[in-house]
């Protein structure tokens, strides 16, 4: 039975060494990864449920519910390209161009005329407009002599003017009041073309103990002049001066031409005659 026993036993020993020599080796993992601080270790749910059967075992660890971050190390986003840089100087392409600079309210024009009637102001414009000189005709009221004329002044108020008027009437001497104006309240005694008969008949009211004075009387006339564009500048170029007659080439017969100087914006926001 000894030789049975110890033959079992060297069969077994052989047999262990055998499977010892056979058995693989566990290989050691290719990337060791740590586990952040502050996140639970994952349990498989039969190894959960045998630490909780096993007595005096250490409480399993609550699932974690958030996800767990990966194991392979995150790849880094590829740099985003920077936008261009527009440089100061370059506006870009969809930038609101500056506003057009406004012509300044005191830029000056020239008008030219007087012109006797509409019929010689039309065929001075057809010459301008024939080298492309967009000028137009524009009405400017002018004061013009209109004779001279006899007054008393002095009068406070219109009822004073009129005890002095009731007078002169008394005395047969044809008188009015102005009613307005510059002169108004004044009594005016006549007017007279020429101004040596004004000053005749001034004597002599004088001489009766009427202190009268002598002015020159103005009435408004319209003029027809031709107002030049902004381009043309504010003094008329010799060439034009040539084609609208002005100068020692004017005409013996025809009113002489002048050019003066009005604002840009007065003739714009004039009434044009077309």
């Amino acid at each position: 039975m000894r030789w049975i026993f110890f033959s079992l036993f060297a069969a077994n020993l052989g047999i262990f060494i055998w499977w010892q020599t056979a058995k693989p080796q566990p290989q050691a993992a290719a990337h060791a990864y740590r586990i952040p601080d502050g996140v639970g270790s994952l349990l498989l749910l039969n190894e959960q449920a045998s630490q909780q059967e096993a007595p005096g075992s250490a409480p399993a660890e609550a699932p974690v519910s958030a996800a767990p971050p990966p194991l392979l190390p995150e790849t880094p986003a590829p740099p985003q390209p920077e936008a261009p840089a527009v440089s100061p100087e370059i506006p870009a392409a969809n930038a609101t161009p500056p506003a057009a600079e406004a012509p300044s309210a005191y830029t000056q024009c020239v008008l030219v005329g007087p012109y006797e009637n509409n019929d010689t102001a039309q065929q001075a414009l057809q010459k301008l407009h024939a080298k492309e000189i967009k000028a137009h005709l524009f009405p400017l009221e002018q004061m013009v002599p209109g004779g001279y004329q006899l007054y008393l002044d002095g009068f406070e108020t219109r009822a004073q003017a009129k005890k002095r008027l009731d007078e002169l009437q008394a005395s047969g001497i044809d008188s009015f009041i102005v009613p307005k104006g510059e002169f108004i309240n004044t009594i005016a005694l006549g007017s007279y073309e020429q101004e040596a008969a004004a000053k005749g008949q001034q004597e002599k009211l004088m001489a009766a103990g009427i202190a009268v004075r002598v002015r020159e009387s103005k009435r408004p006339v319209m003029e027809l002049w031709l107002a030049m564009p902004e381009g043309v500048g504010d003094t008329l170029p010799e060439p034009l001066r040539q084609t609208l007659g002005i100068g020692p080439n004017e005409q013996k017969d025809a009113k002489k031409k002048e050019e003066r100087q009005i604002l840009c914006s007065t003739i714009a926001s004039a009434k044009n005659i077309h």
